[in-house]
């Protein structure tokens, strides 16, 4: 371990190829970086791509060095290695090839990765997983080769995003009046084969009903692989999955947030669920049913609505899922109390210092006593 050097600052990198308009730089990385204690904390920053917007603009203003850009893995480890940090931390290894192959490495005396990509890396050179409280199941310790710290509640802080007034009626993109609108806005790739059914058990009993997906954004291969699932599943119940399901193209985020203030209820995606589709609807009080899956990466939406103490449509089985579903398709009033109740409490969802305060904690605590060699 590094002496802390004249002003006692304790030296931490954040090492992602995703410092641009990106989920892993809105949620983990963004609201960590702004409101780290710079009396405490030095903070360096290693963009590992060669995208970049106006969050990259933003993303050097928060670093003490930040360092961008391709280049191979010899020159990164010299670069990151040269900083002599405390920490490092990958607050994703999985959805890009660069990242793994540093965290492969040891570049810092305490190194450790988040749940920008929810799993755990697997690689003995990554001490630790930072991961929220709220979202871990009991045996979350067992699924990791890392150890597990639990920051509190959701451990990010968010703020929502800045919101263009788009506007939109249901019938520009082929939606009813009188039907009832569910929200399917998770990456296709996030829709397991095994639960394909629960959209035709849902139509069956709703009738008038609309899944709202979004088109996969790399390709069309994986679209058209989940319309013809899609398709084959709502056969078996006697119905055209063409009059039920409706596929939008990837949108801006103005656009994405119109559709959602039509939506009549927001649709988890089981087991393998998204934070920031769940977040941005929830900003609209979308009345949502989520499953409180077996893993972290299943649970994020559950552990939204346990934040805000509105728990009657999270759901531990697809009959559950399937059940809440239709009540909440069937009764308007329902759907309009819990909307209310969660415009009433989303303010436990934004801008929470708490998980901050722990990450501070946690950082300090690991230079004191670092992990064993």
């Amino acid at each position: 371990m590094p002496p802390l050097g004249p002003r006692r600052l304790i030296r931490v990198g954040f090492a992602s190829a995703f410092f641009f308009r990106h989920s892993n730089w809105k949620i983990p990385i963004k609201g960590w970086v702004e409101n780290l204690d710079r009396e405490r904390f030095e903070l360096y920053g290693y963009h590992l791509s060669d995208r970049r917007d106006d969050q990259t603009d933003l993303a050097r203003g928060s670093f003490a060095r930040f360092v961008e850009g391709r280049m191979d893995v010899d020159r990164w480890a010299q670069l990151i290695r040269g900083d002599d940090l405390h920490v490092l931390i990958f607050p994703e290894i999985g959805m890009d090839d660069m990242p793994i192959k540093l965290a492969a490495l040891r570049l810092a005396p305490v190194q450790a990765t988040s749940w920008g990509h929810p799993t755990t890396s697997g690689l003995p050179s990554i001490d630790y997983f930072l991961t929220s409280d709220l979202m871990e199941p009991a045996d979350g310790d067992e699924q990791y080769t890392e150890r597990l710290i639990r920051l509190p509640n959701l451990s990010i802080y968010y703020t929502p995003p800045d919101t263009p007034n788009v506007a939109l009626s249901r019938g520009e993109i082929g939606l009813r009046d009188n039907e009832v609108v569910y929200w399917c806005c998770q990456n296709l790739i996030k829709y397991l084969p095994q639960y394909d059914e629960v959209f035709p058990q849902i139509a069956e009993r709703v009738g008038r009903c609309r899944f709202v997906f979004i088109r996969y954004g790399y390709g069309t291969k994986v679209t058209a692989m989940f319309q013809s699932r899609l398709k084959q599943v709502f056969a078996r119940h006697n119905l055209a999955a063409e009059g039920y399901c409706a596929f939008l193209p990837k949108m801006d985020y103005g656009r994405f947030a119109a559709v959602a203030r039509l939506a009549d209820v927001f649709l988890d995606a089981i087991e393998w669920s998204g934070c920031n589709p769940a977040l941005d609807s929830l900003v609209w009080s979308i009345p949502p049913v989520v499953d409180l899956g077996h893993t972290m990466r299943g649970r994020h939406p559950a552990a939204m609505m346990t934040r805000m103490g509105i728990t009657e449509t999270i759901t531990s089985s697809v009959y559950e899922y399937v059940e809440i579903a239709v009540r909440l398709g069937l009764d308007r009033h329902l759907r309009e109390a819990i909307s209310s109740r969660i415009a009433a409490n989303r303010h436990k969802l934004m801008r929470d210092k708490e998980s901050v305060r722990g990450l501070e904690d946690f950082l300090a605590e690991a230079v004191r006593n670092p992990p064993p060699a």
